[in-house]
């Protein structure tokens, strides 16, 4: 579900609250995830919604659909999300997730999902074999100077030594 945005910039808390607890009833024990559309949020509005959706029992929090035009996902939205829902629910790094550089950023901050229409061009880039994920989560802007397919820029989105949140 999309979370009520409009209900969120408003500050009309106890709409989004019942809204998303009224979807949680009606799945009847199916997987809800909440969309909040956090490039148009604040960090503040993307901390309440996420509470919000933990409160109702929705089972993920997901940063985009990837059609609003204020973007997708940031690595900042995808820790505060992981930041407010802990290890209670997933989180699903959405829109703009093009490039390996970019998931293991979103990963490294907190992500259990990543939605992407690159995932073949991804796994092309990693290659066959065991990957070195702590090595790739702890270093993810460094990743475009080892891609195998030459898909992921070195260092297209984060400076060398930029702190991954």
């Amino acid at each position: 579900m999309v979370a009520a945005i409009g209900h969120i910039k408003s500050g009309d808390w106890h709409h989004v609250a019942d809204d998303i607890a009224g979807v949680v009833r009606a799945a009847a024990g199916t997987l809800v995830k909440v969309i909040i559309e956090s490039a148009h949020l604040t960090p503040v509005e993307i901390i309440k919604a996420s509470a919000i959706a933990r409160e109702a029992g929705a089972q993920y929090v997901k940063t985009s659909t990837g059609f609003h035009a204020a973007g997708g996902a940031s690595a900042e939205a995808v820790a505060l999300m992981r930041l407010v829902v802990g290890d209670s629910m997933g989180v699903k790094a959405s829109g703009g997730v093009r490039d390996c550089a970019t998931a293991l950023r979103m990963i490294a901050n907190g992500a259990t999902r990543i939605g992407t229409s690159s995932g073949v061009a991804m796994s092309q880039c990693l290659g066959r074999g065991p990957l070195p994920m702590r090595e790739l989560l702890a270093s993810p802007h460094t990743h475009g100077d080892r891609c195998l397919s030459g898909a992921c820029a070195p260092h297209d989105a984060a400076a060398p030594g930029a702190t991954v949140y």
